[in-house]
């Protein structure tokens, strides 16, 4: 009867041991891009949005931008750019991964 306590409590031990090491193993991802029109000119100081969370950054002198240590999850980006319609993008962004968001905006007419 020790004996199975015994390799029961082991097992017990081993199997948190390893589900801790699991955890502990999960790194952040990011989600970066860059905002242009349907030519390719860059539209800079374009407000980005990441939905859920509501974080708003506006893209630099390049037309880009880059939300980090984002866990896991599904995401969605939008960008608003004075005159032109709003771009919408889902990214399924998976533990550790880099996503990156090519948003070409259209002119409003």
């Amino acid at each position: 009867m020790t004996r199975v306590i015994h390799a029961m409590t082991l097992w017990v031990s081993l199997t948190a041991m390893l589900s801790g090491a699991a955890v502990a193993q999960t790194t952040k991802g990011t989600i970066s891009g860059q905002a242009s029109d349907t030519s390719g000119a860059v539209l800079q100081g374009s407000q980005v949005q990441l939905l859920p969370v509501g974080i708003k950054v506006a893209s630099d002198a390049l037309g880009k931008f880059v939300f980090t240590d984002l866990a896991a999850g599904e995401y969605k980006v939008v960008i608003s750019y004075l005159g032109f319609k709003p771009f919408e993008a889902n990214v399924n962004l998976r533990d550790g991964e880099n996503q990156y968001v090519d948003a070409h905006l259209v002119l409003l007419r």
